[in-house]
């Protein structure tokens, strides 16, 4: 149904308001439903077609809310824009100053980030001094502490390199299962200088000889760990006894770094290029023990 017929229907003409097209509805449905109360003779009373009037009513307000709609947007358009201009002559001075501190804050926060990225770059193009991993069943989602600890403890190192290797002792599931082998692949493919263990780990690992003699040890930090932690073993291919492990759990190194688990052992692992290096992290580490 088009416009002008809607408005015939309705009996109203082009240019009503739509308080009109309600007003002139509700009049003709109280019409429609007197003659349907009467209904004494068909021929002689008038009919309206509530069908038609229904479908003129809604055209008419669909268009008249649509115009109405229009009106509102161009309206607001000009008000946003008078606003605008008026706001912006007698705000320019002070809208182009905080401007221009936006701009320069924006520098310098990017200013910081590129630099910690240049710093992350720099840390990891510094040649490594020893690399360290923790291999067994031990979690630990923040390892920063214990890197702080051995930074203090290794000031003269320029960096080394710290992973933690999380390998369950029991494969009770394919999870575990999946991630015994992870680790150990991880573990083939890092080459650690030093490992620090659990004791299921140091069986395992001992026998087939992953590890290399710490007999070179100094005698003092021998005694400040105490026999109790000192692990000697062979291998199959020596049958004499050397020792290979330091139980360093109480070491300093491990204050503040809540790494779950139960003993760590620390090791040299077999084919390291820095052994001397590796020798000495087993020596302090052994003389902090508390």
């Amino acid at each position: 149904m088009d416009i002008k017929t809607a408005y015939q229907i309705l009996g109203l003409q082009e240019g009503a308001t739509i308080e009109d097209v309600e007003k002139r509805f509700l009049i003709l449905i109280k019409k429609q439903q007197t003659l349907n109360y009467l209904k004494k003779d068909e021929n002689t009373i008038e009919q309206i077609n509530s069908d038609q009037t229904n479908e003129a009513c809604t055209v008419l307000r669909a268009y008249l809310l649509n115009e109405m709609n229009d009106k509102i947007e161009v309206s607001w358009k000009k008000s946003f824009k008078s606003n605008f201009q008026h706001y912006f002559y007698y705000y320019k001075y002070p809208a182009l100053g905080l401007f221009i501190v936006i701009i320069l804050v924006i520098s310098l926060i990017n200013s910081v980030v590129d630099s910690k990225s240049k710093q992350a770059e720099l840390a990891d193009q510094t040649p490594i001094a020893l690399n360290v991993t923790l291999f067994g069943e031990y979690i630990n989602e923040d390892l920063s502490p214990f890197q702080n600890n051995l930074t203090a403890m290794f000031a003269e190192w320029n960096r080394i390199k710290v992973d933690l290797l999380y390998s369950p002792r029991e494969t009770n599931s394919q999870q575990d299962l999946g991630a015994a082998v992870k680790s150990q692949t991880i573990l083939t493919e890092s080459s650690p200088d030093v490992l620090i263990v659990d004791a299921h780990q140091f069986d395992i690992l001992v026998s087939n000889g992953s590890f290399l003699s710490l007999d070179d040890i100094s005698s003092e930090a021998l005694k400040v760990a105490g026999k109790d932690r000192l692990l000697y073993d062979q291998t199959e291919d020596d049958n004499t006894e050397h020792l290979y492990g330091i139980n360093i759990t109480d070491s300093t190194i491990f204050q503040g770094a809540a790494i779950s688990g139960s003993e760590k052992i620390a090791v040299i692992v077999k084919g390291t290029d820095r052994f001397e290096r590796a020798l000495e992290f087993v020596t302090k580490t052994s003389k902090s023990i508390d």
